[in-house]
Parts: C-alpha cells; structure tokens; sequence
C-alpha cells in the first residue's frame, strides 16, 4: 500500500476544493457582532466536506487573544507572564487542549472566552507550536520560523501576515503552515 506524502495530499485537497459545492449554510448568532457558520458541502468525488466559520463584525466588542498552555496560569498577572515569556524555555511548552487553554485564559484573567480554535502545528513530543506565538505584547516565544501568520497589532487592527514580516509591531500572533487566503489577492 503506497501512502500519500503531505505535498500530495495538499496537492489533492487543492484539486477539489476547486470543485466544491455548498449544500447547507447555517448561521448563529453568538453574541452581537459574532456569529458561527456550519458549513456541509461536497466535492467533486462525491466527499462531504463540514466545516465552521467564527465571524467577527470590526463593530463588535470581542477581542482576539492568542493562548498556549502554560502561559496564562490562574493568578497570574499581566506582569507575571511577561517575566515568564522573557524567560521561555523549551520545558515550558506543554500539551493542553484547547478548551483547557480557554478555561486558564478565564482563571487568569476573569475574561469571558466565546470561541476557541486550534491554529498551528505543534510537536507532539514536546508541545511547540512550529510558528509563531505572541501573547500580550511579549515577545515571540518561537521566533525562528518563517510561517505565515495572524496578528492582532499593537494599534488594534489585524492583519494576515507572510512569515517574512518583522513582528515588532504585534500585540497578539498564531501561526499556521500555509496561507488559506493571500491578503495581497483580495
């Protein structure tokens, strides 16, 4: 049995999503200015496709934060991590689930978490995201990488970044190993 390598499953995911027709969209609201999108389509094989989509209107009071284990810990304080990230380690990346990661980001900061996603890669061995994360303004606690990324800027807008960008003027950042969509082509 040949298995497929990643180029050429991504090669393939390429080649149908070309040909995908939507079935059913439905939308809810999560609170004003957010909604969730359930998505059931199809491919050109056949293959039903699910997916969800998080909506976030400019207009609306949510934020974004990025998140990872063991660097929002109940009692902390904004002061407190940033010592901690000027001190990361490769000890310090752990393996936590998302909704785990949520549950800290509440504990420690009374914030109220509306949606959770899962963004980069990360060794299953040692819990390390392979891209970027930013947290609070705190500096890049795995900068050496060159993956595309979404930020939240220290000004307040957000922007889909090519891993090239210098990030100095992030507040918040998660990576991701390919760009879904190229902000340069609309």
């Amino acid at each position: 049995i040949l298995e497929e390598t990643e180029e050429q499953k991504e090669e393939t995911f390429v080649k149908n999503s070309s040909q995908i027709n939507l079935l059913d969209k439905t939308e809810y609201s999560i609170v004003n200015g957010v909604s969730e999108t359930a998505l059931i389509m199809r491919n050109q094989n056949n293959e039903s496709i699910m997916g969800s989509m998080l909506t976030v209107s400019p207009s609306s009071n949510a934020t974004f934060k990025a998140s990872y284990g063991n660097y929002y810990t109940e009692g902390s304080t904004v002061e407190s991590r940033k010592e901690k990230a000027e001190s990361w380690s490769d000890s310090d990346w752990i393996m936590i689930s998302v909704m785990n990661q949520a549950a800290a980001y509440e504990a420690a900061t009374g914030g109220k978490v509306l949606a959770a996603i899962n963004a980069d890669y990360f060794n299953m061995s040692t819990g390390m995201p392979l891209g970027s994360a930013i947290m609070e303004g705190n500096r890049d606690l795995h900068a050496d990488n060159s993956e595309p990324y979404f930020a939240v800027l220290k000004d307040g807008t957000y922007a889909i970044r090519d891993g090239s960008v210098p990030k100095d003027d992030v507040e918040e950042a998660i990576s991701g190993p390919f760009l879904l969509l190229d902000p340069d082509q609309g």
